[in-house]
């Protein structure tokens, strides 16, 4: 009997086993080389990335115990995410006494206290992303996406017993704590990685519920100068203003300083009391938290950044921190969540103030500065080596690390900087990834999902001129990775094309730099309705005008360095797309050599300052019709004598009226397979005779003369039986005519097809293409692939489908596309 039990138990093993490896090569069809978690995992060997090698204990010994390791970092995160003791009412009064933080109006609590709606769950769970780790319960979001409609209300019963009661179920204060190691940290450290909490999905659903709430206001009470989890502020807003006061102060006789301040573990820290107590400040009734604000926790972000907005406030206060002033302002703060960035001039009056503003925040908050890790770094010409010897950050001469990119002290050399170690990293990256067995198609996968994201942040936060030699560069060492040491098949030009030219869709890093720093000008707009403060700061360089006039004026030359890289992207943006920018809604009036009176452009003081300035000011916005003159004197208060400067600008502008601005739109191209066939991937007999790299161009199957493309995979005579067969099969029961789908116009007879029976176009596609891959397998061979392997590969297909749509629960979907093959395999 236990023989027998004993091999009943193998069996389940081996099909435990054959299903799994069934499953894998499910995954790797359905996504493949795609850009996916798969292939990330592939590249990342994210398992050993993740491996906690061993803890140093408090004598030095290292271990690689588990026990050890759990007793190691047990012990950190209870000491870290106990409190430090009892909040100071006296010391909270002084702190916040004459601190003019921002109150929520009556609309806001109200928008903040409103009861939860059903609506509002349901929002919140098809807003947050599927497939991440499940909390202790086990249970994931996609699970309560596929049962919202039954869970939604059941949910807004317990959170309304929850407010009622005053206090949380026991199952929303835990979670599971998973570490992801930081880069550049001693993996020995138990601080040396982040942790992030896995929380239960009904705590994290209400905790997206009141971080949406929380979004609608936060702009009204956090300052500009905080650019973290703020809606419409990201960080390359303060880069951007970073560098601007970096060129206002380069020449300045007074020591100007960029402090950055590393906090010590900021999001872990935070005191609820002292969090309580600052949300009462803010007007915020009672919010329901836990010990900290948890990383993993929807809400936890907008809770910090309004729990650190006191300290700024106190900074930007205090007289005795004196910032880099500029006109009627001074900027002391730059600030993204916890990363803190202070301008000072005066540094040996400043950071005294500094100093003791930060220690009394501390006491209070929780808020921990590692001073021995803080950086400051000279921002002007006139910064002794001396002037920070007496306190104990280090000062770096050449730049510091700021939100991942490298700011150096004279801001010239900021592009250098920043593009060369991209490049070391991507060559050690594209030398990793060389070793994985990968098809065109693939790398140009990794280079869209690994290395894309890298570049793209690195060129949105520099607004600095990067010359053409980075991009060329750039392409130089993507075709490198692409081909290795083989002959380049097609140029990076055709690989960056669009799908619809039939390409394989590379990115143009070049274009994305234009197009990534061009979308920033909006800010320039007076009807902009998000308003960086770099976008005041040109504004004021540029003699109080907006820099925006400055696009469309080609006779004016910029030596302002941020100014004049944007008019020259803007300009290349546009000669490159084959926009004419000068006549443009937004394109100014004054200047301009498309508006021309008399044959020059004009300059009409006493209409600019009435307030018209772009050609957009003089059309109706809902017509859009030009305006009368008796409109234009009405909104503008202009005299009845400039009647006829109105009849001048109008007959200039006549010619532009009605005519559309326009983009070229490609042809329709294909997939992987066809991309194959369109670019002549499979060298024919027909191709090498013309290089000369043959001595005839014979088929290698029928003998036939001038084999081609067409020739080879259709219409050789070797094949006819063999396609026969698969026809036979593609179109058993169908009213649609076999040899239809393989005439040039097949994509017509295809979309002919009745919408209910769609299903059947994508199985002719599917099968066709099949049967041209099963073809190129075979590519140079005497005698036709068999039809068995076509039929073998479409059951694999079909069984991987199933999996696929069953997962996504479309199964309805399957059935539809498959029904042909399936009820061709049940007659036969």
């Amino acid at each position: 009997k236990i023989v027998k039990v004993k091999y009943k138990l193998n069996v389940l093993y081996n099909r435990k086993a054959e299903y799994a490896l069934f499953r894998i090569n499910q995954a790797y069809w359905e996504m493949g080389e795609k850009p996916s978690r798969l292939l990330a995992y592939r590249l990342k060997q994210k398992d050993s990335m993740n491996h906690i090698p061993g803890i140093r204990q408090s004598d030095g010994v290292i271990s690689t115990s588990i026990r050890h390791i759990n007793d190691g970092f047990r012990a950190f995160y209870n000491n870290l995410y106990s409190t430090q003791g009892s909040l100071d009412e006296q010391k909270f009064k002084a702190f916040f006494t004459d601190l003019n933080l921002p109150q929520l109006s009556t609309t806001d609590q109200q928008i903040i206290d409103a009861p939860v709606t059903v609506e509002e769950i349901t929002r919140a769970i098809n807003s947050m992303p599927l497939n991440k780790a499940p909390g202790l319960d086990g249970l994931p979001l996609d699970f309560c996406r596929a049962f919202e409609d039954m869970l939604s209300p059941l949910l807004l019963d317990v959170y309304n017993e929850t407010f009622k009661v005053g206090s949380l179920p026991q199952s929303m204060h835990s979670g599971l704590i998973t570490f992801i190691p930081k880069t550049g940290k001693d993996p020995l450290d138990p601080s040396g990685y982040r942790p992030i909490s896995l929380l239960n999905s009904d705590q994290k659903i209400l905790a997206k519920v009141l971080a949406g709430r929380l979004k609608v206001v936060m702009a009204k009470i956090i300052h500009a100068d905080q650019s973290g989890f703020v809606p419409n502020r990201y960080g390359s807003d303060n880069i951007r203003q970073l560098v601007n006061l970096q060129n206002y102060v380069y020449d300045s006789v007074y020591p100007t300083v960029a402090l950055s301040l590393d906090a010590a573990k900021a999001f872990d820290c935070v005191e609820w009391d002292y969090l309580f107590k600052t949300l009462e400040k803010f007007g915020f009734d009672l919010f329901l938290l836990q010990r900290s604000t948890r990383q993993g926790c929807p809400l936890s972000s907008g809770l910090f950044v309004i729990a650190i907005e006191p300290l700024a406030q106190k900074l930007r206060d205090n007289v005795n921190i004196f910032g880099i002033s500029m006109g009627n302002s001074q900027h002391k703060l730059l600030l993204y969540a916890d990363d803190m960035l202070l301008l000072m001039t005066q540094p040996g009056k400043s950071i005294p103030a500094l100093l003791e503003c930060i220690d009394s925040f501390t006491l209070l908050s929780g808020y921990r500065v590692n001073w021995d890790k803080s950086e400051a770094m000279p921002m002007s010409g006139h910064c002794p080596n001396t002037l920070f010897k007496q306190w104990e950050f280090r000062w770096s001469v050449n730049g510091l690390r700021y939100l991942g990119i490298q700011i150096t002290s004279d801001y010239t050399k900021m592009v250098r900087a920043n593009m060369e170690p991209m490049f070391e990293r991507m060559k050690m990256e594209f030398g990793r990834w060389s070793r994985v067995r990968l098809t065109i198609w693939g790398k140009i996968s990794c280079i869209k999902m690994m290395t894309a994201p890298m570049i793209f942040y690195i060129l949105s936060n520099i607004p600095l001129h990067i010359p053409d030699k980075y991009f060329k560069d750039l392409d130089f060492l993507i075709g490198q990775f692409l081909w290795g040491s083989s002959p380049h098949r097609l140029s990076i030009k055709k690989l960056q094309a669009s799908a619809k030219q039939g390409r394989f869709t590379l990115p143009n890093f070049q274009w994305y730099y234009w197009v990534i720093n061009v979308k920033q000008l909006r800010a320039w707009l007076p009807t902009a309705p998000v308003k960086p403060i770099w976008s005041y700061i040109e504004t004021e360089v540029n003699g109080g005008i907006s820099p925006w006039r400055e696009l469309f004026d080609t006779s004016h030359k910029l030596t302002h360095p941020i100014i004049a890289n944007a008019k020259t992207l803007w300009c290349k943006l546009h000669r490159a797309g084959r926009w004419d920018f000068i006549k443009s809604p937004s394109a100014t009036s004054w200047g301009n050599k498309r508006i021309l009176i008399g044959g020059t452009s004009v300059d009409w003081l006493q209409w600019r300052k009435a307030g018209i300035l772009n050609v957009s000011d003089l059309f109706d916005c809902g017509t859009k019709c030009f305006l009368s003159f008796d409109k234009i004197e009405e909104l503008y208060k202009l005299q009845r004598n400039q009647f006829w400067r109105y009849v001048q600008i109008h007959s200039s502008l006549s010619k532009w009226l009605g005519t559309p601005l326009s983009c070229p739109v490609g042809k329709t191209g294909s997939r992987f397979i066809q991309l194959k066939i369109i670019h002549r991937w499979h060298r024919t007999p027909q191709q090498l005779y013309k290089w000369n790299l043959a001595s005839t161009d014979e088929c290698w199957r029928c003998d036939g003369q001038n084999a081609s493309i067409l020739h080879i995979l259709w219409s050789c005579s070797a094949l006819r039986d063999w396609w026969e067969n698969i026809m036979e099969v593609i179109f058993s029961g169908s009213t649609v005519a076999r040899w239809l789908a393989l005439l040039p116009h097949s994509k017509k007879v295809l979309s002919s097809i009745p919408p209910s029976g769609r299903g059947l176009s994508v199985w002719i596609i599917l099968a066709l293409t099949t049967a041209k891959r099963v073809l190129l397998r075979h590519w140079r061979k005497k005698n036709p692939p068999p039809y068995e392997e076509w039929l073998m590969t479409m059951a694999k297909l079909a069984s991987y489908e199933k999996v696929t749509y069953g997962l996504l629960d479309k199964l309805h979907q399957y059935d539809c596309i498959w029904s042909p093959f399936t009820s061709w395999l049940s007659v036969t």
